[in-house]
């Protein structure tokens, strides 16, 4: 007996290679310090980073960097679509026409953000 079930397909989006190496030295040269407030003269002083503020300042970047990649790869498919604004419904029951009113608010408003929606 040779069963093949299928569940769908799986598509892969791939976005530019980062360089961590080039990340790095693009963000430590960038921002060495902060600004604080200075209570003192009453307005906002540069204050240099610490190691640690560093470090965490170039991970956030590349964190947000590789969200970004990965969102502009992605695709939004209409189930999803669909289930979100089900799941967001606060109500109990939810009409055809309120169902297609909201999918095409959410659809109107993700494409005006640049994302892709298949």
């Amino acid at each position: 007996l040779n069963h093949k079930i299928s569940f769908g397909r799986v598509d892969v989006g791939i976005g530019e290679p980062i360089s961590i190496q080039e990340h790095m030295r693009i963000h430590r040269t960038k921002s060495p310090s902060t600004l604080q407030w200075d209570f003192e003269s009453n307005s906002l002083k540069s204050v240099p980073r610490t190691p640690e503020q560093q470090s965490q300042a170039l991970h956030l970047a590349l964190a947000y960097r590789s969200l970004d990649q990965c969102n502009q790869c992605s695709t939004i498919l209409p189930a999803a679509l669909v289930g979100t604004v089900m799941l967001l419904h606060r109500d109990r029951g939810l009409t055809k026409d309120t169902l297609i009113e909201k999918v095409g608010f959410w659809q109107r408003e993700i494409k005006a953000r640049g994302f892709k929606i298949l």
